[in-house]
Order: C-alpha cells, then structure tokens, then sequence
C-alpha cells in the first residue's frame, strides 16, 4: 500500500477486541456495514481473515491473535500523537534549560527578580544567560538560543517580538566632575571633556555623535570598553564621562567607599532605545516557553514601575 488509511488501524483495534462486527460499529459510532466494509479491506491489506465465523461468534485468527496487543499499543500512541498541543504547564514539576542571548545591562536589571520566581514557582527551571556578541538570527533559528533580549537587529522576517520597556541613553560622571558644577550641561560643554564609550565592534560613532555632528560637535574619546558595566566602574574612579543606557544603572548601587556617580540628561536628543523579547515561531505555541516569555515581561513591567515611584 502506497497509502495507509489511519482508520482502518482503528477499526482492526475496535474489531479485535469486540469479536463483533456489530459491538466494533458501535464502539466506534459506525453503521454495522460501514465497518463490515472496513473488515473486507482489513482481509486485504493484511491477506489474512482475521476473524472467522464460529457459530454465532468471530474468533481471531492465529495472526490476528498475535496482533492484539500491538495494535492497541499503535493505536494508543498514534492518537496520543495527534492530540492538540497541551495548554498549560506544570511549573513545579518543568525540569527544562532556556538559553537567554542578552546584554550585561538586562541581566542586571532583571536576574535576580527572575531568580526569586523560579525558586518560588518553577524550582527544577534553569536559565542560561549567553553573551550578546552579536544579533545574527541563525542561533534563534536552529534553538542554540531559546530567546534573546534586546534591540531587534536582524533582517530575519519571520521572528517573533514582544516589546519590554523603552530604554534611552544618559550621561554619567563623578559627582565632582566639573560638567557638574553649573546647572546648565551644553552641547559645548559637554563635548568639551574626554569619554569613555562602549563598543563591542569598536564603533565610535553613535547616535549621540550624530546629533553633535549636527551642531559642529565632537566628543573626545579616549578610551572604548566592551561593557556598560566597565564604563561605569571607569567613571567612577576617573574624570571620564560615560554613555549608557538608563537600564544600565538599575544595579549600580553605591558602595560606601565608593566615588560617588551621578547621571544627568543628554544635551542632545537620541532615539529611543526600545528593548523586546526576540524568538522564533517554532517556540511561540510551546506552553513552557509562553510561560518564560510572560515571566520576563512582568518582571520587566515590575521593574519600571519601580523605577517610576
């Protein structure tokens, strides 16, 4: 047979078990002829009787008797199979690793609240944050990664996204640090000092150097770091002014010893830096992931409320 009818598996387990044309119908919500049509094709396909008349009852044949079982354990698992999709998830029985791609500044922000939910709701849950070296789509595509975190910048059409928060970009600089000490921070004043910029790429121009070209600007830069987290640990114990995102600060409690730090507004407007959740279609009906996705998002929501009172 070229082509297999998965019915015909149904009724052979109905017809076997019965021993009855007429209780196999029933049992299957058939007419009594409907499935007399399905034993004849059953005889055909498997050129082998079956059932057999014995007085008033069917009796299996020999190769039908060494059938019995595994066709109602082939039965039972090619419809377990094709049952939809389950809904809902077991959180405190969910033994399952996500890979998350983010940046150092996310991972501040938001893993130590996610910490707390999966010791309280999904214990066995374990969450492996990666580097965010760069946004190619191919490890989301292939599931090396389950989710990445941060500004959508890849050209693959069919991801899914879900925004998190808007993030923009600030200043910082010691609380010392003469741009500080007149209300006023200028364009002028503020391109006048030296910086410290972060750059995986080791890109100097950004945003803010284009709005600063705009006014005839320039930054001094002399120094390029990886992190946001270097860049404020620089700014800290120099006379260096940085650049990063406002998330950025969420963990950046001072330590008594420490020198103090300050942030302060731009003088040039930036875009708005929208930070989401980025996965693969493949994923988005997956309960377990659904559930990942929703907890991050409320942290997330968690932590701007915070931020705001």
């Amino acid at each position: 047979m070229t082509d297999i009818d998965m019915n015909l598996l149904k009724a052979l387990d109905a017809l076997l078990a019965e021993r009855s044309v007429t209780r196999a119908a029933q049992r299957l919500g058939l007419s009594v002829s409907a499935m007399s049509r399905n034993l004849t094709r059953l005889r055909r396909v498997t050129n082998d009787p079956l059932l057999v008349q014995a007085g008033r009852q069917l009796v299996p044949t020999p190769y039908a008797l060494t059938l019995i079982e595994r066709v109602h354990e082939t039965t039972r698992s090619v419809y377990t199979l094709l049952q939809p999709a389950p809904k809902t998830v077991d959180l405190f029985t969910l033994d399952r690793c996500f890979v998350i791609r983010a940046n150092e500044s996310f991972i501040d922000l938001a893993a130590a609240k996610l910490a707390l939910e999966l010791q309280k709701n999904a214990p066995r849950v374990r969450l492996n944050f990666v580097g965010k070296n760069d946004k190619h789509a191919q490890p989301l595509r292939d599931g090396t990664i389950d989710l990445e975190i941060g500004v959508l910048g890849t050209e693959a059409p069919e991801l899914k996204t879900r925004r998190l928060f808007n993030d923009r970009f600030v200043g910082i600089c010691r609380s010392d640090h003469p741009l500080l000490q007149t209300p006023c921070i200028t364009a002028e004043r503020y391109a006048s000092y030296s910086h410290v910029v972060v750059s995986r790429k080791n890109k100097l121009h950004g945003p803010v150097d284009a709005a600063l070209a705009k006014q005839g600007l320039k930054r001094q830069i002399v120094m390029i770091v990886p992190a946001f987290t270097n860049a404020i640990h620089i700014v800290r114990h120099s006379h260096l002014i940085g650049l990063v995102p406002l998330s950025a600060l969420a963990s950046s409690s001072l330590h008594p010893e420490m020198p103090a730090m300050n942030w302060f507004e731009l003088p040039v407007e930036t875009p708005t830096i929208k930070i989401s959740a980025i996965w693969h279609p493949r994923l988005h009906a997956d309960p377990e992931h659904r559930w990942l996705r929703e907890t991050i998002w409320a942290v997330c929501q968690s932590e701007k409320k915070s931020q705001t009172t």
